[in-house]
């Protein structure tokens, strides 16, 4: 089929795929509005964004998983508010030169899964533009409408148990799905591309294909009493630990807090065999996570039982996991322990993360690093030619030269190489011989976005003064600031320098701490940015200075 041709050509793609009567519609499209039936005045409505580079890659998704996606994510609101979806409408950025054959596919795709639910689509508007990009708003009939509503995000209280709410098994070809397992197919996907899928499906799944949990949903809303309301629900997309503060509201707003728990059952077996078994990198995913399109919830204690049966009588079955429970002081903790000392993370943001599917990230990364290496450089943490720094890009990390002064460093003194095994992409200089450190960081840190290793000088007085001694005896300030000190670093005994076993020391070490103590030999920090990174940088070494003068 040839390219498409124009908004024309795109309308008579969609009137091949989506009826133009329909019960839920009044007046279909080709009008100026379309005119919806509603039963009752009240209907459940949101709209998401699904843009190219940012949330899918053509690259690596096929044309109908695009299209689904991009109604998925809609459809995984109105789970959330327990609403059967009625119709909506779509908002189309087309690039040019589109084929007409691929763009058919993306919406046989929509119009499969609309299908499933009898979505009607009232219209909505096309544009040409740079890439693609799809704006669906989504409407559907509440549970309980005119009745108040049944299920809000806001509503949790102290006592109350935490759930995820999945599918039980794979409809369609979709994901089994555990918070976490998007994240890893993500990862694994910009790695390895679609050959990802012959060793780890359930995670690809998971990210090229979430099945939105609208049975479940539905099944929860109806044992919900909106007169005296037991039960809260959101859905899972950036994450349990950024989705969660947002859960953790009562009913005036205040913000509360949780303890939790995580079950064995939500350590999928594919994140297991990525993370070699590692228990605490496996729980860095589900705890980070990102494009889970599951349901999160808290309810009272009693109401967990009504609720699985109620999940387990389904037509296709869902399956609740316990993940903690409701406090009433303010934070998230792991098993009694706050999270940030439990486990080093950082949720999933659009927009922190978004370097990894941005187009010309390459060139936005090394304007990046160039920066945070001039500014460090002046700053006194790369004397001469010492230290080195690294920047994710998706599956590869941007690395600096060795023997370059990182303070008048050019974009073309970096290379760029993948993460997983070191092969070089594009090659400049001959990377820093601490490159190996960096790959380990990155490896066992989903998180972290950059890597700075730098020779801070009072830390390396402190660190030649005290031979052998964590930063704990070193950094014994009366200050608040210090007391953190110790929490966020970790001591790695004097190793050689740019060897093997300081590297896996290193990314052993960075599941536990941002700050690596490098005995002898400075100071590693990782973050999700580099400004981070740096700023983490700066706070130690001034802990160090203040010890140095008393």
């Amino acid at each position: 089929m040839p390219a498409v041709r124009s908004e024309d050509h795109i309308l008579d793609l969609l009137d091949e795929c989506f009826a133009r009567a329909h019960p839920s519609l009044v007046l279909g499209r080709g009008d100026d509005c379309a005119e919806l039936a509603a039963q009752g005045c009240v209907l459940a409505l949101s709209t998401d964004i699904f843009l190219e580079d940012e949330h899918f890659r053509r690259g690596y998704f096929l044309p109908e998983e695009i299209g689904h996606k991009a109604l998925a994510v809609n459809l995984s609101d109105l789970a959330a508010s327990g609403a059967a979806p009625l119709g909506f409408s779509l908002g189309l950025i087309c690039p040019p030169g589109l084929d007409a054959a691929w763009l058919s596919s993306v919406f046989q795709g929509m119009a499969a899964l609309a299908g499933r639910y009898n979505l009607a689509l009232s219209g909505g508007d096309i544009s040409a533009g740079s890439k693609l990009g799809f704006c669906i708003t989504i409407w559907g009939r509440p549970q309980n409408a005119g009745k108040g509503a049944a299920l809000l995000r806001r509503g949790a209280a102290p006592g109350r148990e935490l759930f995820v709410v999945g599918p039980d098994y794979s409809p369609e070809g979709a994901s089994s799905c555990v918070p976490g397992l998007a994240r890893l197919g993500l990862r694994l996907l910009e790695a390895r591309g679609r050959e990802a899928e012959g060793e780890f499906p359930q995670a690809c799944a998971a990210l090229l294909r979430p099945w939105p949990q609208i049975e479940a949903g539905q099944a929860l809303a109806a044992l919900a009493s909106p007169q005296a309301p037991r039960l809260s629900l959101m859905d899972i997309s950036d994450g349990l630990a950024r989705d969660l503060p947002r859960l953790l509201r009562g009913r005036d707003g205040a913000p509360l807090g949780a303890d939790l728990d995580i079950p064995c059952g939500l350590l999928h077996p594919e994140m297991l065999a990525w993370a070699n078994n590692d228990t605490n990198l496996a729980l860095e995913l589900i705890l980070s996570g990102g494009d889970d399109y599951l349901l999160l919830g808290s309810a009272e204690p009693d109401l967990l039982p009504c609720l699985r049966a109620a999940l387990a009588a389904l037509p296709e079955p869902a399956r609740l996991d316990r993940i903690g429970r409701v406090t009433a002081s303010p934070g998230l903790t792991l098993r009694g322990t706050p999270l940030e000392q439990a486990l080093p993370l950082t949720a999933f943001d659009h927009f922190t993360h978004s370097a990894s599917l941005r187009p010309g990230g390459e060139a936005w990364a090394r304007e990046e690093l160039v920066r945070a290496c001039s500014r460090a450089g002046h700053s006194g943490f790369f004397p001469g030619r010492s230290g080195n720094a690294s920047l994710r890009l998706g599956a590869c990390c941007l690395v600096t030269a060795g023997g370059v002064a990182k303070a008048s460093l050019s974009g073309e003194d970096l290379s760029i190489l993948r993460i997983e095994d070191g092969s070089v992409l594009r090659a400049g200089p001959r990377p820093s011989s601490e490159l190996g450190l960096h790959l380990e960081i990155y490896r066992h840190c989903p998180s972290a976005g950059a890597v700075l290793h730098t020779h801070p000088k009072a830390l390396l007085a402190l660190s030649l003064r005290y031979p052998g001694a964590g930063p704990g005896p070193r950094i014994a300030l009366p200050l608040f600031e210090a007391e953190l000190g110790p929490t966020r670093m970790a001591f790695i005994p004097r190793l050689a320098p740019g060897g093997k076993e300081l590297a896996l020391a290193a990314g052993r070490a960075a599941r536990q701490a941002k700050l690596l103590w490098l005995e002898g030999h400075g100071l590693c920090v990782w973050a999700p940015t580099l400004d981070e990174a740096l700023a983490l940088t700066e706070e130690a070494e001034r802990l160090a200075e203040i010890a140095l003068l008393l």
